[in-house]
């Protein structure tokens, strides 16, 4: 700091004035020694005040519009102005500065610079209600320094803007935390009486064996080659935007659109679209396309190091001010947002470490940043809201959530441990043992977490999401000969196995959380016969393919005969796939399904045709359809002209895309997908399913591509088989085109 140089300065030259002179003047009528002292410190005083220029007028309007009303901003810093300085330092979770300087000033600044955002803007960019194309350049500007939409990064770059986005930014500061995370769990470590394991981490060598590595994700899943190709625009964005990234914000655009996350038609921000692209980035790797390969390699380890270059990646724990849920932006939040993406880059870099060809100096330049970058998202319930005793309640309510006891913690004791393998590092292993300790005071006996299963319709999900993360966290602790499985807290909580056990009877019934689920007042929430209707992804049981060879072997056919046909399989929890270690350690489960192929993959089959029939039926039940058994007037074949328009652009033209074969019997129907190089791709035209009644109207519902093979979105459309001048069938794709379907009945 410049003002610090200054005073160095003068302690110097304080400290050189030779007062042996005067010593030997004593007695003589001269001015006293520590009075000529005081002198020189006198002199330098306005020089350090002007080095800093503490523009306090700034900072107190910067107070304000962050909630910490301090009155007028009048540039004097008086009592109120000190105090909401003060509140500000303790709630972003740092002990109150002894003196404002650059570095003081400078963070109030930037943390209100950036809680400050358009929130009417962003809102109505995210909702569609207009598009960044009809942004002026000003207003582009200004939504993409507080939002990054791939939409925004892209429109900027053709119009040559050259406008930042805040996330490039480093915002962060050095001062010393309120609570020293470290401390916080060495505490608890002394209160608890816990014993450590040791942790042998030279010993681990996850996917060491990249051909072998390779061999067996396409040995689990034949299908994996086309799964890697989709999606690619998705991914090229990734790859451009994230090694810019300078800082991590929590959930940019989370809840925006009124929802408990987002609408299926609400756009994503980076971040979002990130947390899964970037997966499928390194998983590209794994494509049998050499050139393919060799690029998301490249791809994938720029971003890598080019965050250790410039210290990319920091955590930037602060939400946008809000007059009713957000009053104090200045408050750090614990960002789980930062939390996933630092940890899918540890987990990429897990995977391909083999092919990034590094030096010794550069291993250990990647093991410090990312013990750095994963230390910032400790203490794990964040900086201000310390968990009480260090313990978790079992009988939590919705008031009293906290991150050290939710599906975050052994998310973050899995990057202390990566960080720790990395470094070769037993102090990182030993916290993240405490942060699995502590986390697993909140299993309760019969194996559901206390936190996670509480929350509303999203209990369900968050309850299996927390499990997968759990049980990688096990599988990676005993590849350093540490066993985990039945590590309980104390006799009146649950283990780890009995909390996986009770996610896969979750996956298999997502109501039993309801004996635990609070009504948290989401909008999207919904309720059936007084019971909360959960919501839950697909999760494969793949990711519990540890818990399955250590206790239920009999079960491991349910990895070989998962149907996984979507990379978000690959993508979704912690992002790492170690069934696939497993198996290439384990001779025996490898020559299990050679043995079986044939058998394995025709149960696949059959199981892949009757979730189709399943899906289908339900998709029946659900829209009011039903099969026709007599009077079927629409029955026939008919030529269907596809168009698509943008429907951000009034009155613009619509653009003709194929032509293709509907054919409908019964109250269902499929198109034969004609002109196979074609737009909707022929092979996602083909198996749309499609419903009709009696009456004319018609139900389109599937994956649709369009401009991108691969770029998919599911899509629903409807319209009416009573032929007029009008398109009979339209439908939103989920970038804001619209499908118009013109059908004429051949017979």
């Amino acid at each position: 700091m410049a003002a610090l140089s200054y005073r160095q300065d003068c302690l110097l030259a304080e400290t050189n004035i030779n007062f042996g002179h005067f010593n030997e003047l004593k007695g003589h009528n001269l001015m006293p020694i520590r009075l000529i002292r005081y002198l020189v410190l006198l002199l330098c005083i306005p020089f350090a005040v002007a080095a800093t220029e503490i523009d306090y007028k700034q900072i107190q309007k910067d107070l304000n519009s962050m909630g910490y009303n301090v009155g007028v901003a009048d540039g004097i810093p008086g009592r109120n102005t000190k105090a909401g300085i003060k509140n500000f330092f303790n709630d972003a979770g740092y002990v109150t500065p002894s003196e404002i300087t650059d570095d003081e000033q400078s963070f109030i600044r930037g943390v209100a610079a950036f809680t400050s955002k358009p929130l009417g803007l962003m809102r109505e960019v995210i909702t569609r209600q207009v598009t960044v194309k009809d942004l002026s350049d000003e207003q582009l500007c200004e939504l993409n320094l507080h939002l990054d939409l791939k939409e925004g990064f892209y429109e900027i770059k053709r119009r040559e803007l050259g406008c930042p986005s805040g996330t490039e930014q480093i915002l962060r500061y050095d001062g010393k935390l309120l609570h020293d995370p470290i401390e916080l769990l060495r505490d608890f470590q002394k209160s608890q009486k816990i014993e450590i394991p040791i942790f042998d981490l030279a010993s681990t060598n996850l996917f060491s064996d990249w051909d072998e590595t390779k061999k067996t994700y396409h040995l689990l899943n034949p299908k994996l080659g086309g799964l890697l190709g989709r999606s690619s625009e998705r991914v090229s964005y990734c790859a451009d935007w994230m090694p810019q990234l300078g800082s991590v914000p929590p959930d940019p655009s989370k809840n925006l659109d009124g929802t408990g996350s987002w609408a299926n038609d609400t756009i994503r921000d980076g971040f979002v679209i990130c947390q899964d692209g970037i997966n499928r980035l390194y998983l590209r790797a794994l494509s049998k396309n050499e050139r393919v390969a060799t690029r998301s390699i490249q791809q994938f380890q720029n971003v890598v190091e080019t965050w250790i270059k410039n210290d990319g990646g920091n955590n930037l724990p602060f939400r946008p001010y809000h007059s009713r849920y957000n009053r104090k932006a200045g408050k750090a939040d614990p960002n789980f947002t930062y939390l996933i993406t630092i940890s899918k880059l540890m987990a990429g870099a897990e995977l391909l470490q083999s092919q990034f060809n590094w030096t010794f100096e550069e291993k250990n330049q990647y093991a410090a940043w990312v013990k750095d970058r994963i230390l910032q998202r400790l203490p794990v319930g964040g900086r201000i809201d310390i968990l009480k005793k260090s313990i978790c309640d079992l009988n939590v309510e919705k008031d009293n959530m906290n991150d050290a006891c939710m599906n975050a913690a052994p998310f973050v004791a899995q990057g202390l441990l990566r960080a720790a393998i990395a470094g070769n590092d037993q102090e990182l292993a030993e916290l993240s043992y405490l942060v699995f300790k502590q986390y697993s005071s909140a299993l309760r006996p019969d194996g559901s977490q206390a936190y996670d299963s509480i929350r509303d319709c999203y209990a369900a999900d968050y309850t299996v999401w927390a499990s997968e993360f759990l049980h990688d966290y096990i599988y990676l602790a005993s590849t350093a000969g540490v066993d985990l499985w039945e590590d309980r807290f104390s006799k009146k909580h649950g283990s780890p196995k009995e909390n996986i056990e009770y996610a896969l009877r979750v996956v298999s019934d997502p109501n039993i959380v309801n004996e635990y689920a609070q009504d948290f007042g989401y909008p999207d929430c919904e309720e059936n016969q007084g019971q909360i209707v959960q919501k839950m992804y697909t999760y494969p049981k793949s990711a519990f393919a540890y818990y399955f060879e250590r206790f239920r072997p009999e079960r491991l056919d349910d990895i070989y005969l998962e149907i996984r046909d979507n990379l978000y399989s690959y993508t979704s929890a912690s992002g790492v796939n170690y069934e696939v270690d497993l198996v290439s350690k384990r001779p025996q489960l490898k020559e299990h399904f050679i043995k079986n192929e044939e058998g394995i993959m025709n149960q696949r089959t059959q199981l892949l045709e009757k979730a189709k029939l399943e899906k289908r039926k339900m998709l029946l039940k659900d829209k009011g359809f039903e099969i026709i058994k007599d009077k079927d007037q629409f029955k026939g074949n008919y030529k269907v002209k596809w168009y698509f328009k943008n429907a951000a652009q009034p009155g613009s033209a619509r653009e003709y895309q194929s032509t293709d074969t509907l054919v409908l019997e019964g109250g269902l129907g499929f198109f034969k997908g004609n002109q196979k190089y074609s737009q909707p791709s022929a092979s996602l035209r083909s198996i749309l399913f499609v419903a009709y009644k009696n009456d004319g109207e018609i139900f389109v519902q599937g994956d649709l591509d369009l401009f991108d093979v691969g770029r998919s979105y599911p899509t629903e459309l409807s319209g009416t088989l009573r032929i007029s001048d009008d398109p009979e069938i339209i439908g939103i794709w989920a970038e804001g085109d619209v499908f118009e379907l013109e059908l004429d009945r051949i017979n």
